[in-house]
């Protein structure tokens, strides 16, 4: 179960999209290190139902926390596989899966005491808000999304980057 937050926490996905990640998904450079998982745009094709069956991808960039999530995962022995990345063992169907680790969180978050009730889609939230507080304008490049305001109005926790604002300085020690 821990995996399987941790996925979207480091990813950025809906869970739709994390729990069909399969192996066979992650790209590599010229010298094998992987540097990105190719994902289809479910809701994007969705959207576009596209006649001809073309579908459209985002690429999500494989960071220092996902690749120790992928080597705790084995990628290196199950690379060009089929398996899935999460519950590759699993003989329930995808759309289950995807109820039972909602519910899954959920129940792990209320033996928490933080008093804020949290659900799976937030991880999602607190990935993109994280890729904002570091790229700027530009996360909306890197998560694939049309515009920076989409991910500002409905993603981006707002006292999050409140907070880390404690960091900045206007000028730096040596001016």
């Amino acid at each position: 179960m821990k995996n399987a937050f941790n996925l979207p926490l480091e990813t950025g996905l809906r869970r739709e999209v994390f729990l069909r990640l399969k192996y066979n998904d992650i790209q590599f450079d010229d010298k094998e290190n992987p540097v990105l998982i190719k994902v289809e745009n479910y809701k994007v094709n969705r959207i576009l139902s596209n006649e001809n069956g073309e579908k459209r991808y985002k690429y999500v960039p494989i960071t220092l926390g996902l690749l120790r999530l992928l080597k705790e995962l084995n990628y290196n022995k199950k690379i060009d596989s089929e398996s899935f990345l999460i519950g590759e063992d699993e003989s329930a169907k995808r759309e289950t899966l995807m109820l039972f680790v909602s519910k899954a969180f959920s129940h792990f978050w209320s033996f928490t005491e933080v008093q804020k009730d949290l659900k799976l889609k937030h991880l999602r939230k607190t990935y993109l808000t994280s890729l904002v507080k570091h790229f700027g304008d530009k996360a909306g490049v890197i998560s694939d999304h049309s515009d920076i305001n989409v991910l500002k109005n409905h993603y981006v926790n707002k006292q999050q980057l409140i907070t880390a604002t404690k960091i900045f300085k206007v000028f730096d020690e040596e001016e």
